[in-house]
């Protein structure tokens, strides 16, 4: 599994708007799922924080606005701007953005 940071644009529904979320991938480079509420930058140490931020701001230039499939809509994987829980992926036991990060990243 691979992840990468993508701007994520909300139905009218969720209330509109956009968010930074995290979207996982399958091996063949599928969409599978993102976390359930936008994230924000994480570190250990300010250092961390900042470049944690840095590749945010690179995946919102250099990836397309992610539009997430209606299937997505109203689920587990669906995006949640009021920022109500964390989606924690099956298996994985993943229930923050650091814990991710600790497990390495792909982008």
């Amino acid at each position: 599994m691979t992840w990468n940071y993508r701007l994520v644009q909300y139905t009218e529904a969720e209330g509109g708007g956009y968010g930074i979320h995290e979207v996982y991938y399958d091996e063949a480079g599928s969409p599978t799922g993102m976390t359930e509420r936008a994230v924000g930058p994480v570190g250990d140490t300010p250092d961390e924080v900042v470049r944690d931020l840095t590749r945010m701001q690179n995946a919102v230039q250099v990836y397309p606005v992610f539009v997430p499939p209606a299937e997505w809509s109203g689920g587990a994987d669906a995006p949640s701007p009021d920022g109500t829980a964390l989606e924690t992926l099956a298996g994985q036991g993943l229930d923050s953005p650091g814990q991710l990060a600790n497990k390495g990243k792909s982008q």
